[in-house]
């Protein structure tokens, strides 16, 4: 989505091959437009909660962010450090 090249490794879990390390890395980061880029995601949110709010269920969703996705482009894969 920002120009990050991301693979998910079966028992490894996300792994960026071009990890955000210096200055130019960052200027070379996009923001995408989330209609363009996400519309599919958008567009199950749509779908789901209006099935939930159907049935009067709230729907409650997770995104690790900022710090989370932060760490992962800097670090280029999980870690515990």
């Amino acid at each position: 989505g920002m120009g990050l090249s991301l693979e998910f490794v079966k028992g490894e879990g996300p792994l960026i091959h071009n990890p955000v390390r210096t200055a130019a890395d960052v200027a070379a980061l996009r923001v995408p437009d989330p209609q363009e880029a996400l519309w599919f995601t958008l567009e199950a949110i749509k779908q789901t909660r209006a099935e939930l709010d159907s049935r009067g269920i709230p729907l409650i969703g997770f995104s690790g962010a900022p710090y989370t996705l932060a760490s992962y482009a800097i670090e280029g894969h999980g870690s515990r450090n």
